[in-house]
């Protein structure tokens, strides 16, 4: 039993956007392996729900002040993808700084490369193993 007086402290309905805004300075929840603290929460927020309820101000600061720490010491979920997934999901103007889009236009090129090294391998060896052995019968 709940005396009546303190039914209105117990729950509350708020919206998904006052919710995210509400406990963006507080949340720890993400995925396994993500880590448990504010950074792991927030980028399992701004790839898993629309950015029609992302505390937009918040984020935006957030990812500047925090970018340039993750380049220097990436977390876990600050993947390639991850970075991919932020973009695509975010709104089209002025919530993502400048850096992110350069990071990931590096990525973009460090992933064509690695295609094209993996073209150049193949069931025969790899041309470094050629040029490494050339008796291998590299390409």
């Amino acid at each position: 039993f709940m005396a009546p007086d303190m039914r209105g402290s117990f729950v509350r309905r708020v919206t998904l956007r006052q919710y995210l805004s509400d406990s963006w300075e507080t949340r720890i929840a993400s995925p396994t392996g993500w880590g448990s603290n504010l950074d792991s929460a927030r980028a399992h927020v701004v790839v898993n729900f629309s950015h029609y309820y992302w505390p937009l101000e918040k984020v935006k600061v957030w990812l500047q002040e925090r970018w340039p720490v993750w380049c220097h010491d990436p977390p876990p979920w600050f993947t390639p993808r991850w970075r991919q997934n932020l973009v695509a999901y975010a709104p089209l103007a002025g919530v993502i700084p400048a850096c992110v889009y350069e990071h990931i236009e590096r990525d973009k090129a460090l992933s064509q490369r690695r295609m094209t090294f993996k073209k150049h391998s193949g069931s025969h060896g790899s041309v470094l193993q050629s040029m490494i052995m050339p008796e291998a019968g590299g390409v």
